[in-house]
């Protein structure tokens, strides 16, 4: 799999783009035998979205990543913390079964050129990396009923200085929980968030549009900032 990147200008023709870009894709398959390709291109991006579409890219999700740097102090999550604990070393086997658990619904779910059980396997491997992170690199809080671990949520850290700016900023959170768990999120993401800020004073994080549980909940959670993107792939069967 490869990650590809389009710049240009609103003004560029998108059927001589489209062409560089199925160029592009074609003389990377046949230098490395890599056939799945996907890009994200900013939503009100017409020109480029259109060249995507027209070279063979096939929509597969709409992302919103939120920005902030303060709280709703309004919020009713404020008095629903109960439960809302940080992660001990005890409750991994407990956090990597809920990963095993959940069925995520994303763009990678959703991709037929790709295994499910493979796409699952990616979202226990990120529960594992925040896990070994914590709590260094990473901040990570459970939600407890009854004595059982019925929610997690997780959050990393994202270092800017090959950007040329010194300062590291919480980003890359995922959340899972049981039927036991509803109405965790809230709480468990206020939290996050409120940790976030006072440790990095800076907050991202991106849901699938598809999501709308957690784009009410994120929306509610903190004042936002943000940026839509749609994700699309192209896999290429052969380079004909």
């Amino acid at each position: 799999m490869a990650s590809l990147a389009a710049l240009a200008n609103p003004e560029a023709d998108s059927h001589r783009l489209a062409v560089l870009l199925r160029n592009t894709v074609r003389s990377h398959f046949r230098k490395t035998g890599c056939r799945h390709y996907s890009i994200e291109v900013d939503v009100d991006d017409y020109t480029v979205l259109n060249a995507c579409t027209q070279a063979g890219f096939e929509v597969m999700d709409f992302k919103r990543t939120y920005f902030t740097n303060r709280l709703n102090r309004e919020s009713s999550y404020t008095k629903l913390n109960a439960g809302v604990r940080a992660y001990r070393a005890e409750d991994r086997e407990a956090v990597l079964n809920l990963a095993d658990q959940v069925l995520f619904d994303t763009r990678y779910t959703r991709d037929r050129y790709l295994d499910g059980s493979h796409s699952q396997v990616l979202y226990r491997k990120w529960f594992e990396k925040l896990i070994d992170d914590y709590p260094h690199a990473a901040n990570v809080l459970v939600c407890e009923r009854g004595g059982e671990v019925v929610a997690c949520g997780a959050i990393g850290e994202k270092d800017l200085s090959a950007l040329g700016i010194n300062r590291k900023i919480r980003s890359g959170s995922i959340y899972a929980s049981t039927k036991s768990g509803q109405g965790a999120y809230g709480p468990v993401l206020y939290r996050l968030t409120s940790e976030a800020l006072e440790t990095h004073g800076l907050v991202e994080t991106t849901v699938s549009l598809n999501s709308t549980v957690a784009t009410r909940v994120v929306e509610g959670v903190r004042p936002n900032k943000s940026l839509t993107h749609c994700c699309l792939r192209l896999f290429l069967a052969d380079a004909s």
